[in-house]
């Protein structure tokens, strides 16, 4: 077994860099280069690779949004490496607010550009005695099928019949746990 003796350790930007001797980055624990989150170790060749469990991104809140079919946000994606099995466990959430009846915010994530997955609807029902809403949408599932290597997985969300007014998106996020 190897021990490895850390000489040098940082904090930035939002992660603890480990550094070797010659002040090479050996791990980096917390937000990655790429804005995920996680750890990375290096490996034999010196190379940091991802250590285990989920990888999770956290996106810009999205208001305003009117009468939108499935988009998706440039800051709330993620690229994960999909193992023989073929499948992930994900994992898409947002805080929706709609502001008057009939309003309906939708998310999902879409993997490699296709049709969403897992999507989950929040609405005030027309004619109801309040205006607007809000809901904590959250939605699990487990996407097979997926071919060994390299996926875009992105958070993505929909408006339906805006009426008037817009739909919130606050805090979206996505996890991607390869299985």
């Amino acid at each position: 077994m190897d021990v490895l003796e850390a000489r040098t350790r940082v904090i930035q930007n939002g992660a603890l860099i480990i550094r070797n001797n010659a002040g090479v980055a050996v791990a980096v624990i917390g937000q990655q280069a790429d804005g995920t989150y996680g750890l990375k170790v290096a490996n034999d060749a010196g190379v940091l690779q991802r250590i285990g469990g989920a990888q999770s991104v956290f996106g810009a809140d999205l208001t305003g949004k009117t009468n939108i079919s499935w988009a998706t946000p440039l800051d709330c994606q993620l690229t994960v490496d999909i193992s023989a099995s073929g499948q992930a466990l994900v994992t898409s959430f947002a805080e929706i607010f709609t502001y008057v009846s009939g309003q309906v915010g939708g998310i999902g994530v879409i993997v490699d550009s296709s049709t969403p997955y897992g999507t989950s609807y929040f609405s005030v029902s027309a004619g109801a005695a309040y205006i607007g809403g809000q809901s904590n949408e959250q939605r699990t599932l487990i996407i097979s099928g997926l071919s060994q290597g390299s996926h875009v997985f992105k958070f993505a969300y929909q408006v339906q019949q805006p009426g008037a007014s817009s739909v919130d998106f606050y805090s979206p996020s996505l996890t991607i746990q390869p299985l």
